[in-house]
């Protein structure tokens, strides 16, 4: 998928969660081209089979990539890739430590950086693992958590943080 903002343009990218079955084949790479004054806010969860369905992901294969650029310039790579016995590779403590889903929010915006802290608090108040980062100009978060439901709810008070709005309604169902 390829998304391309220009001028002053705001985007916020914030698709249902991914699940992902037993067996299943993702290959997805998102690429986002910003002009210089075009702000972004993307979120995507992987979720890793149907617990309440009593559904495991035992095998699966996953590459997911993104690439964010400014004005031409590459500000964010990333990609993961898991292939096989999913379930014992994000069982290890320095992967996933057996979460059930993970999820990453790319904010791109003039003033990404400055809301660092806020967004650790937010993250820290909402428990669970949760990581945060900002550097040339973005914000990156991740977090992991038991299932796709407490990932949502943990990572939705910083996205409307970022938002300055609530969210869409579809995410609160």
């Amino acid at each position: 998928m390829a998304l391309s903002l220009a001028g002053n343009a705001e985007l916020a990218w914030l698709p249902q969660p991914t699940i992902l079955f037993d067996g299943a084949a993702l290959a997805r790479t998102t690429e986002v081209e910003l002009a210089a004054e075009a702000s972004f806010l993307g979120v995507e969860i992987a979720i890793f089979g149907r617990a309440a369905m009593g559904e495991r992901l035992r095998a699966a294969s996953i590459n997911d990539a993104w690439r964010v650029r400014r004005a031409g310039v590459l500000l964010f790579a990333d990609a993961l890739r898991l292939e096989g016995p999913v379930a014992q590779l994000i069982a290890r403590p320095g992967l996933l430590g057996g979460a059930g889903a993970t999820g990453l929010i790319v904010y791109v915006a003039p003033a990404a950086q400055e809301r660092i802290e806020t967004a650790r608090a937010i993250l820290h108040n909402a428990g669970g693992l949760a990581g945060v980062s900002a550097f040339s100009g973005m914000l990156v978060a991740r977090a992991a958590a038991a299932d796709g439901r407490t990932l949502q709810a943990q990572l939705a008070p910083l996205i409307e943080a970022l938002l300055g709005r609530p969210l869409p309604r579809i995410w609160t169902c």
